[in-house]
């Protein structure tokens, strides 16, 4: 009996393609709202915050009272009377205010703990002696400021980090005594979660092994947060910055340093960007592809067997080995030698197939050959090599390091003549 192969070429494909069952990013519950009022109604300040020994602050009368002192020659006096905030996103201001002399500079401000910027808006007196409405939204485009060399990002990403709001004054002409008076200070916002995450599946099925590192890189720029996983599944994603859009990918860390290889497998999630609001996102997937050299042989391959490209990102290394290449003079090419699993620097490599009888079942031929993961193969027979191969058993997966097959058919005195066949994927 005789054994022959063959590897098609036809036969072979590189790049995955995976299912993909979710194509919407979706939000986890609900945002929760803020909406809070200072109507001074019971004794105290409310929390409201304020020092100077030019200026008091009381509530006599059920609303914030904040009183310059006369003075005995003009001298510019300000105060801030400010109210504690935390985790919430700010979206609208609005109280009564009432003055008997306008100040000459009044402003509704905050302070935000990342940068230490005080943004502020002003806001001009309605008529003196009358309570009169103000109502702010507290958007960039409203005029908010903190001065020359600020954009709308810098707004945003101080608006997350907001320790205190208040009002600033600075007192009117005259050296007598002057107050502005604040009621009904209202503010309505998000909650902003001390957490936010995102999740889904990393879907993967190539030879690659290792841990899977999924990445969301802040746009346009900002520093990444990752999530580590011990393979394609389930992953999640920590401590994401609301209202901030990610690049998200993954990658498989099989060297496990941190880094993407040039030729590790990796993907970019389906819905990319990543649009972070107040709440965790659901159901990002990310499909990871072995990357090929340009005519097609995966480059953990040739990583592997040539030592090119280099570990550490980018490409490196030397030129890449071309498919149809021979280097160790065998008659086989460097394609041929990956699918079936074989060293093309070692002509003495090779695709072997061993036929017994069956000890038990004496008239079978047994088949053995080795096989490697992520291979199928099909077995061909004849009895008479002028005659063609008939395939007798097709889409065989892989057991590495050997597989074996049985041929129940094979019986009689012979001869028979086989041949496998190796595809990949």
């Amino acid at each position: 009996m005789a054994a022959t192969r063959r590897i098609p070429a036809w036969r072979r494909r590189f790049v995955l393609v995976l299912s993909v069952f979710c194509l919407a990013v979706l939000h986890a519950p609900a945002q929760e709202p803020v909406d809070w009022t200072d109507t001074w109604s019971a004794p105290g300040l409310s929390g409201w915050l304020g020092a100077s020994t030019q200026v008091s602050f009381s509530n006599r009368y059920h609303y914030l009272e904040a009183g310059f002192k006369a003075q005995s020659y003009p001298a510019m006096t300000t105060f801030t009377a400010r109210r504690p905030v935390s985790l919430t996103y700010v979206q609208r201001l609005s109280f009564r205010l009432l003055v008997h002399e306008a100040p000459s500079a009044l402003r509704v401000c905050f302070h935000s703990t990342r940068s230490g910027n005080v943004w502020y808006v002003p806001v001009k007196p309605g008529w003196t002696g009358e309570w009169f409405t103000v109502e702010l939204p507290v958007d960039y485009e409203a005029g908010w400021t903190t001065g020359p060399l600020r954009n709308r990002q810098d707004f945003i990403n101080d608006l997350l980090a907001i320790d205190w709001i208040g009002i600033y004054a600075r007192r009117g002409a005259g050296c007598n005594a002057q107050q502005v008076l604040v009621d009904d200070f209202r503010l309505e916002g998000i909650r902003i979660p001390e957490r936010i995450n995102m999740s889904g599946i990393v879907y993967y099925e190539g030879p690659q092994e290792g841990p899977v590192r999924v990445v969301a890189t802040p746009i346009p720029a900002g520093s990444p947060e990752s999530g580590l996983t011990d393979g394609p599944g389930a992953y999640q994603v920590d401590i994401l910055q609301p209202l901030t859009r990610y690049a998200v990918h993954a990658f498989r860390d099989s060297n496990q340093n941190a880094v993407q290889d040039a030729w590790e497998a990796h993907g970019v999630a389906d819905w990319n960007p990543v649009d972070v609001r107040f709440d965790s996102i659901l159901g990002v997937e990310i499909a990871l592809n072995d990357p090929v050299t340009p005519d097609g042989l995966p480059l953990w391959w040739v990583s592997q067997t040539f030592g090119e490209p280099v570990a550490g990102g980018g490409s490196g290394g030397g030129s890449l080995p071309a498919a149809t290449d021979d280097p160790d003079d065998d008659g086989i090419s460097n394609e041929q030698e990956f699918i079936a699993g074989t060293d093309p620097l070692d002509g003495a490599s090779a695709f072997v197939v061993d036929t017994s009888m069956d000890e038990v079942v004496p008239d079978d031929v047994v088949l053995k050959w080795n096989s490697v993961a992520g291979r199928r193969y099909a077995v061909w027979r004849t009895a008479n090599l002028m005659e063609p191969f008939v395939c007798v058993v097709v889409d065989l997966l892989a057991t590495p390091p050997v597989n074996v097959y049985r041929d129940p058919e094979a019986s009689g005195g012979g001869p028979y003549f086989y041949r496998i066949e190796v595809t990949y994927p």
